[in-house]
């Protein structure tokens, strides 16, 4: 496992203050806008889980140099094998992530000490999808603003992403 896919799955000590500044990812480009306030231990756990898979996610898509440690070590289920057909698509058509991601983290929900709900709305409009040559790939149906439901669910220890429902771009 790389150093960054051991960074990602260890999550920070949720005791600590959690802020939507705190985070953010500058190296990346995702800036967290919105965080729901007053959130118990096991949301703000499954927050940072979250968010861990999504900066993974983000790092090995802008990059695209076969390292899916990142997003193995942060994610569980299905979501795993999705984002693997993902990358797939992307790398096949010779395509990466630039530009930047807002996310505005609209609901935690935990429903027992293992499952939770993490609803967001991630702000694409200033993401660019861009071929080898640096060729604009970007399409209405990739940039905007759009909701997504995460399902995020405690393995050994750790919050991890086990599914993902992408609603229609431009509704949140």
């Amino acid at each position: 496992m790389s150093q960054q896919a051991s960074e990602s799955a260890a999550s920070p000590s949720v005791r600590e203050e959690v802020t939507a500044e705190g985070l953010s990812d500058p190296s990346i480009d995702i800036t967290v806008s919105l965080i729901p306030e007053d959130l118990g231990e096991p949301e703000k756990g499954a927050l940072v889980g979250y968010l861990n898979a999504e900066k993974a996610t983000r790092r090995a898509f802008r990059t695209m140099d076969g390292d899916l440690s990142g997003i193995e070590a942060t994610t569980t289920g299905e979501a795993w094998p999705a984002y693997q057909d993902q990358y797939n698509e992307y790398a096949d058509s010779g395509q990466h992530e630039s530009g930047s991601v807002g996310v505005d983290v609209l609901d935690v929900k935990v429903f027992d000490d293992s499952t939770s709900i993490v609803k967001v709305c991630l702000d694409q409009s200033k993401s660019i999808h861009l071929t080898s040559t640096g060729e604009d790939m970007t399409t209405d149906r990739t940039q905007g603003r759009v909701p997504v439901l995460y399902s995020v669910t405690l393995v050994d220890g750790v919050w991890k992403v086990s599914a993902f429902e992408t609603g229609v771009m431009g509704s949140c």
